[in-house]
């Protein structure tokens, strides 16, 4: 029996990956693929199992455990057990094991975690492969904000661009450093490491990228899901930004009921192209990590250079931009909202009046007063 655990990194259509092999568990299976079932989509339980450090995973630790109650040796003893029992009920046709966890990559930091996750695996199989996109880091840090954002943040893009900067965390944007860790505990020859380029992957798609990796055939019974976690355009992401800071995703009481599905609001309109700002700085973020990358190149692809620089951002100071929402802007986006709510089928405003698209519009006109009074 073969495992392949994927670590990610975060920000490549990890999340689509999972939801594929959520979607099609029972097809996969009868294809001797197994994909486990002690998390729904997510192996997160895998991360909180080998981490050393409460601080990296504290907000990983499923909903069901305060951070009080949560007791890292029980909670250590009950996956192992799950995990064991649900192996060995397995049909003897079940030839791999897929595991999916982009959290491996950017919270266990340490080779003694990782030595701990392999021995866990070990229990099962003994032929391991890690398998791990990488991104170009500039693109890495945009899909980062767009996250951020999207989880509550407030700081705008060149506040979040110096926070990056200033991370203690040396694995996330250091392939080279990240590579070679889970190489010397799994072995240089076990990690199957692919380049996130959306071009360039098979169909365009990561999900067909990452099964022909696996030698995984498709067909028709297989239910292929949405693009997951889609990144908003520049204008979109600075009206929630604001949006935010008034109306904020979290309270003293919990999760902000009132903001409702704003973010499937705005994703149903945002565009498709994503033109960045603070060009200048995020090419200095990206070759920061030139002679890493050089190395990663080198070692693990056997040539010069790793990631494609045709679209560097290549802009004079002259062309930055303010990234600031302009009141234009923002009631750009509020008539947006405002359009989707109409009932185009003859009961017009009186419906909508009547819906939470009108709820969402008295909370955006409160946001957009606030920002420009």
């Amino acid at each position: 029996m073969k495992i392949y655990l994927h670590i990610g990194t975060e920000n490549t259509g990890t999340t689509s990956i999972q939801k594929f092999f959520l979607l099609n568990r029972k097809e996969l299976k009868k294809q001797g693929i197994y994909y486990p079932n002690i998390d729904e989509s997510n192996h997160v339980s895998l991360t909180l199992f080998a981490s050393n450090n409460f601080d990296r995973i504290s907000g990983l630790i499923p909903f069901q455990f305060s951070n009080k109650k949560f007791n890292k040796d029980t909670y250590k003893n009950n996956i192992e057990t799950k995990l064991s029992t649900e192996i060995s009920k397995l049909s003897k046709n079940i030839h791999t094991i897929i595991f999916s966890n982009e959290h491996c990559s950017s919270r266990l930091l340490d080779v003694d975690e990782m030595s701990i996750l392999k021995g866990l695996l070990e229990k099962i199989s003994n032929e391991i492969k890690i398998v791990v996109y990488i991104k170009r880091q500039d693109e890495l840090l945009l899909s980062q904000y767009n996250t951020y954002v999207k989880s509550g943040g407030t700081d705008n893009k060149a506040e979040y661009i110096n926070y990056c900067y200033d991370s203690n965390n040396p694995n996330y944007y250091n392939n080279w450093v990240t590579l070679n860790k889970w190489a010397s505990i799994f072995g240089k020859e076990n990690l199957i490491i692919r380049v996130f380029d959306k071009p360039k992957l098979l169909k365009g798609s990561i999900i067909h990228d990452f099964l022909d990796l696996l030698n995984i055939k498709t067909n028709d019974r297989y239910v292929f899901p949405e693009p997951q976690n889609k990144s908003f355009d520049n204008l979109t992401i600075e009206f929630l930004r604001n949006f935010n800071k008034h109306i904020p995703l979290y309270t003293v009481n919990g999760v902000n009921h009132d903001r409702y599905n704003i973010d499937e609001i705005l994703a149903s309109f945002s565009e498709k192209k994503y033109k960045t700002t603070n060009p200048l700085r995020l090419n200095q973020f990206y070759t920061s990590f030139e002679e890493s990358n050089k190395l990663v190149a080198k070692a693990y692809f056997n040539r010069d250079v790793l990631f494609d620089e045709t679209n560097l951002y290549k802009y004079s100071p002259e062309e930055e931009k303010s990234q600031e929402i302009t009141i234009d802007e923002a009631f750009k986006i509020f008539s947006k909202i405002w359009i989707s709510g109409v009932d185009h089928n003859g009961k017009g405003l009186n419906k909508m009046l009547h819906s939470k698209i009108f709820i969402y519009m008295k909370l955006c006109l409160r946001f957009i007063y606030r920002l420009f009074k």
